[in-house]
């Protein structure tokens, strides 16, 4: 009896045993439908998530959006574009994990993050653009300097338009001149691109502010309609050289206007944001920036090395 007694205690612990592994290690349904193993998703790729960008790099953070969302079908991102300051603002109290601006935080805008979500921040540089000035391609002149522009940009009568107030490129244009808006000035600005096309034509004298990623496709039959229209000036600086706003000059540093593009994470661990990110500054996301005629901020060689006595 005894024996019958301990080989049922013997089957029901076993029993328990079985069931409590079966449990600790079943997958989830979703998983188990798959045929997956027991490790966790890696949650980058799947999900979904809501970023900030300033709507000048629109066109490049559209590519890859498309690109991420291709690699991972699991993963949807929706993307608000708001102006630089507003986009900025915005990260900064919390409200996105992801901002695709031009500039990094201040450090009392990282502390007040920090003390909303208890997350510290990182920024991540990923590409190089520039602010540009057009005009009437009937305009005579084909630069302009740094002193004059600093002397005309806000005074009476002036005809410099920006694409929008308080965008990267108005940033730019101002952190770069050291100049800021008088109080009670209101600043002249046209979002629409063909729109400012018209205002150009209509104004020869007029000068337009915009990023370069806007003309800099010159494959592009839009973009070489426009430049029927409108020229890139020049900018001379202060040691009054006229540096035009290509790739070399933007390597080398010498053009006035440059501007980054940023990618600033709010995020705990790995999740999209970081997997975007990473995507962003690796070969595929940097060849997308190189396809959107804008400078990478990494791009590696890829080298085929073949042994000789592998021959």
């Amino acid at each position: 009896m005894k024996k019958i007694h301990y080989l049922f205690l013997f089957l029901v612990s076993f029993s328990l045993l079985t069931q409590c592994k079966k449990d600790k290690y079943s997958l989830p349904e979703e998983h188990a439908k798959e045929g997956k193993s027991g490790l966790e998703k890696a949650r980058h790729t799947y999900g979904e998530i809501t970023f900030v960008a300033d709507p000048t790099y629109k066109n490049l953070v559209e590519a890859w959006v498309a690109t991420y969302t291709n690699d991972y079908p699991k993963v949807k991102i929706k993307v608000d574009y708001l102006i630089e300051d507003l986009a900025i603002k915005k990260f900064s109290e919390g409200e996105y994990p992801i901002a695709i601006v031009g500039k990094e935080l201040s450090q009392q805008q990282q502390n007040y993050l920090y003390q909303k979500t208890t997350i510290k921040y990182v920024p991540s540089a990923v590409a190089m653009d520039a602010t540009v000035l057009i005009t009437n391609i009937q305009n005579p002149i084909d630069s302009i300097s740094t002193k004059q522009m600093k002397k005309e940009l806000y005074a009476d009568g002036t005809q410099y338009v920006f694409d929008r107030a308080n965008s990267s490129n108005f940033n730019t244009i101002n952190d770069k001149l050291g100049v800021r808006v008088p109080k009670n000035k209101k600043v002249n600005s046209i979002e629409d691109f063909d729109q400012m096309l018209t205002f150009l034509e209509k104004s020869p004298k007029a000068i337009g502010i915009i990023g370069l990623n806007v003309l800099s496709d010159l494959d592009n039959k839009k973009v070489q309609e426009y430049l029927k229209r409108v020229k890139i000036l020049a900018i001379v600086n202060d040691q009054n050289k006229a540096v035009r706003p290509d790739l070399e000059n933007l390597r080398n540093g010498s053009y006035p206007f440059i501007r980054f593009v940023y990618i600033l994470k709010n995020e705990i661990g790995f999740g999209i944001g970081s997997g975007f990110t990473r995507f962003a500054g690796s070969q595929q996301g940097q060849l997308i920036v190189k396809k959107e005629e804008m400078q990478p901020y990494f791009l590696y060689k890829r080298e085929v090395r073949i042994q000789s006595n592998a021959l």
